[in-house]
């Protein structure tokens, strides 16, 4: 799973099989904190199993939900090079399986070969695209086409339909696309009245192609 990730996803084998040699598996049961915004720690992050979201809090102590992460999904990747303060908090919203690089052990491979950082930079620009386009999508969308979005991000496509594995709340929604929780809900119950929105227990559905504008 290592090497089919953007960010390493640029290294030759060699390069691969140092990283690879770091890597642990760790199991972190629900709402575990695992990174707080500003601490001093280095470690990489790849969900196998489960999800986490990614949060920042402001000045007035509320709360952003900057993403929902799940298998094949990775974070803590620049504290890596820059051993900078985490810039957000990551919290487990299921039971989860990780893979786990400790920063040390990662700079001490580095320190030995500068290449390696140079092929990572490639892969983050992937990233750093994708960072852009949300962006973009924030400033010119409205409020559903934001939702839209979202829902396309989260998806994987399924028998024709788009599944998305984790039943987020309406709190949780508006604060990634940047909306009030009483928009959500209208959108949301007036996708589901018009057949567009299964939500289950534990999942969404998207059964058919959502209309461009609402």
């Amino acid at each position: 799973m290592l090497s089919s990730i953007p960010f390493f996803s640029c290294l030759d084998p060699s390069e691969m099989e140092q990283i690879e040699a770091a890597a642990m598996t760790r199991r972190y049961p629900r709402n575990t904190i695992l990174m707080y915004e500003g601490e001093d720690t280095g470690s990489f992050y790849l969900v196998i199993e489960g999800s986490v979201k990614v949060s920042r809090t402001n000045e007035d102590g509320k709360s952003i939900i900057l993403s929902i992460l799940g298998p094949g999904d990775y974070f803590g990747e620049m504290a890596l090079i820059d051993n900078r303060p985490r810039s957000a908090t990551v919290t487990t919203r299921s039971a989860a399986e990780m893979v786990v690089i400790p920063g040390r052990t990662f700079r001490r491979i580095i320190s030995n070969n500068g290449q390696i950082i140079t092929n990572m930079l490639k892969g983050t620009l992937t990233r750093l695209r994708h960072a852009n386009e949300q962006i973009a999508s924030l400033a010119f969308k409205d409020v559903y086409g934001r939702m839209a979005m979202l829902f396309n991000n989260l998806g994987r496509e399924e028998k024709g339909m788009l599944v998305i594995d984790e039943r987020l709340t309406h709190q949780e929604i508006a604060t990634m696309i940047g909306a009030s929780r009483e928009m959500v809900s209208r959108i949301m119950k007036e996708l589901v009245n018009g057949d567009y929105l299964l939500v289950e227990k534990q999942s969404m559905v998207i059964q058919k192609t959502l209309p461009y504008r609402w």
